[in-house]
């Protein structure tokens, strides 16, 4: 079933994760999937995951896209929605 034991290990990831539908599940997501280099767009997910959630001083908040946030998080909600069906999570 599953290809490689990397594989195993992002899928067991997944079923341990929160799935709660607030900005901390979200990063917690969001993390998963940049850890997890098998995962779905990863590469996607890597750069979104550098451009809010490493800050310095001069960095300019007008790069980082509001609606590209919005989009990954309006699709992270409903991934809460069907974590109960996929993994057996119940929602709080």
């Amino acid at each position: 079933m599953f290809k490689n034991k990397k594989e195993k290990e992002y899928l067991k990831s997944l079923k341990n994760l929160s799935w709660k539908k607030d900005n901390d599940g979200f990063y917690e997501w969001l993390k998963n999937e940049v850890i997890h280099k098998c995962s779905p767009n990863n590469i996607e997910f890597s750069r979104i995951y550098k451009k809010w959630t490493i800050f310095t001083p001069n960095y300019k908040l007008t790069k980082m896209d509001t609606k590209e946030w919005q989009r990954l998080y309006i699709f992270y909600e409903k991934l809460c929605d069907y974590s109960y069906m996929f993994f057996g999570v119940e929602q709080f």
